[in-house]
């Protein structure tokens, strides 16, 4: 037993649990690119998608891609994913996204009262945490880099599953425009309920750590 996971420890462990997820999306990746010929796929229309924990794996795997991770030597030279939807994701580090490369297409859902997964940020000075679709959606409308960031206003955790359901028109846009007819666009969406109800959205990393832990 390592103990409870603090605010000192919880960067470590975050860093240590995402390496591994992210590991095995490039070698399923890889995988898939070495068989492309044989199931007949194009290995430049491969897109990710990924919800809450799947989210932070997509998002951070095209992160490492764009920023010369080692480990993104396992995927064929040039290679980069068609498109990445995240469904209450973000990305790991100490500073805010910094894209050395242009990304592809993203897009992005979000709840701004999400206390699962940061909708802006839950990083600590000098040891990083997570930065969450809002700071992503920062990141690449300042490379005007293709992206379209679906927010939700006083909205949690559910916003990782309800878009599959209720916004395929809105992915299916993303999907035609942005990743098959390659338009550079930037979209930004702000759903709300009028004269809805404010609820809190000042969390601590101690509050997603122990939302997580329930």
């Amino acid at each position: 037993d390592a103990g409870p996971i603090d605010g000192e420890r919880f960067p470590g462990v975050l860093a240590s649990t995402l390496a591994m997820a992210t590991e095995d999306l490039r070698d399923a990746t890889a995988f898939v690119c070495r068989r492309a010929a044989e199931w007949g796929v194009d290995p430049q229309r491969i897109l990710t998608s990924g919800s809450s924990a799947g989210a932070i794996t997509v998002l951070q795997a095209e992160y490492d891609l764009c920023n010369g991770h080692e480990l993104a030597k396992r995927l064929p030279a040039g290679f980069n994913y068609a498109g990445v939807i995240s469904y209450a994701g973000a990305v790991s580090g100490v500073l805010p996204p910094h894209w050395e490369k242009m990304p592809c297409p993203i897009m992005l859902f979000h709840g701004d009262a999400d206390k699962t997964v940061p909708f802006e940020q839950a990083a600590m000075e000098n040891l990083g945490g997570l930065w969450g679709s809002s700071a992503v959606a920062k990141s690449l409308e300042n490379l005007q880099a293709s992206y379209y960031f679906y927010k939700v206003e006083n909205a949690g955790h559910e916003i990782s599953g309800l878009p599959m359901s209720r916004n395929q028109y809105d992915i299916m846009s993303f999907l035609s425009r942005q990743v098959l007819g390659d338009e550079n666009l930037a979209i930004t969406t702000d759903e709300r309920v009028p004269g809805d109800t404010i609820v809190r959205k000042d969390f601590t990393v101690q509050d997603y750590i122990l939302d997580n832990l329930r």
